[in-house]
């Protein structure tokens, strides 16, 4: 996923995906332009523009790719041992 590869900080990864929400759209105003962004091109640099973020910008939190990675191997534990069971089921 792009935003586990966009940085190696996970607070810096946090900041970058509520910049990148759709979310951050609809809560600031004009009032948050520091300068307007002059030109857009098909490779995205953050930014050319500046906008003003609020200090209590807040947005979905995002799960560390060791979470993710705890997450799936729980999940693989978890499908084992409901596989195991399966046959017991069956004979229900």
């Amino acid at each position: 996923m792009l935003i586990h590869s966009i940085s190696d900080q996970q607070s810096q990864k946090e900041l970058l995906n509520r910049i990148l929400a759709d979310d951050i759209t609809s809560h600031l105003t004009t009032d948050h332009i520091s300068a307007p962004v002059s030109r857009t091109e098909a490779l995205m640099k953050i930014f050319d523009g500046q906008i003003q973020l609020p200090e209590d910008l807040e947005g979905k939190s995002i799960e560390s790719v060791e979470d993710l990675k705890e997450q799936i191997n729980r999940l693989e534990k978890e499908k084992s041992h409901t596989e195991s069971l399966l046959p017991i089921a069956r004979d229900l």
